[in-house]
């Protein structure tokens, strides 16, 4: 079995509506090896179910971007007798990203109501893969001011 490590954040604000929306968390993978996402989990703290949904996107990211007044908690691994993530992440702050990274592929983008959330595990064999040396980011729209707490776990 693989490792698996996980990082989480709560209640960043998420309070930019166009597209392609604001960074709220990125995994740098090393040179070394390659990663499969296998859960994510956001949720809202909206209080108007009828208004626009957010739009919820994990895509690979070709730049780091600009980080500014942001955190980078360490990857809990999930196994607490294995080894340390060699993956870096970064969760967005109050300030966020001055320059939000690149956007390649879109791997995922359902949208919620902003009063709610979604989880979602990958079946076996069909978990995105991020490259060795590659980013992966989750990127959120919103139309209205919401908080968004969740989740990344991944498979090294």
């Amino acid at each position: 079995m693989a490792d698996r490590f996980t990082v989480s954040w709560t209640d960043i604000a998420c309070n930019v509506a166009a597209i392609p929306g604001k960074t709220i968390a990125q995994l740098t993978n090393p040179s070394t090896q390659r990663i499969w996402i296998v859960e994510l989990l956001v949720t809202f703290d909206g209080t108007t179910a009828t208004a626009v949904p957010v739009n919820v996107r994990l895509a690979r990211q070709s730049s780091a971007g600009t980080p500014s007044g942001n955190t980078t908690p360490t990857p809990v691994q999930v196994d607490p007798g294995g080894p340390a993530a060699l993956q870096t992440a970064v969760v967005a702050g109050s300030a966020a990203w001055t320059t939000e990274p690149t956007l390649t592929d879109i791997l995922w983008t359902p949208r919620q109501p902003p009063t709610s959330g979604i989880g979602w595990q990958w079946p076996m064999g069909r978990e995105p893969m991020i490259a060795a040396s590659g980013r992966v980011g989750l990127v959120i729209a919103a139309a209205v001011s919401v908080n968004c707490t969740g989740h990344i776990t991944w498979e090294a």
